[in-house]
């Protein structure tokens, strides 16, 4: 999908194709804070790094560099007592640091 966007920059007739592009990884955004939300990390990292790849050098592939990173902030929590302080803390700052983006509700009830 990046290549079309490159190519729809040079040729306009292209735009349609363009928007399809935004469209897949707006959708693939969205389905991976879905899936991060349910536990499902293998797949979740897995749609996240295809937006990362298809997109570098777009603002997309920024968004989904931010969600492998609360990808690792999650796989982080899992490994600390649900009553730990710890836990608590890290959680916070996870908050946050996503704050102002679609990962920051990953992280705002503790888990």
């Amino acid at each position: 999908w990046g290549v079309v966007l490159r190519l729809t920059a040079d040729i306009p007739e292209l735009a349609q194709h363009a928007d399809q592009a935004r469209r897949w990884a707006r959708d693939t955004l969205e389905t991976s804070v879905r899936l991060l939300l349910g536990e499902r990390l293998g797949p979740a990292r897995k749609a996240l790094e295809a937006v990362a790849t298809e997109f570098e050098g777009f603002p997309a592939a920024v968004d989904a560099e931010r969600g492998l990173e609360a990808l690792g902030l999650i796989e982080e929590l899992r490994y600390l007592s649900k009553d730990s302080i710890v836990r608590v803390s890290v959680r916070a700052r996870a908050h946050e640091r996503m704050r102002g983006s679609r990962w920051a509700s990953l992280f705002r009830d503790a888990r």
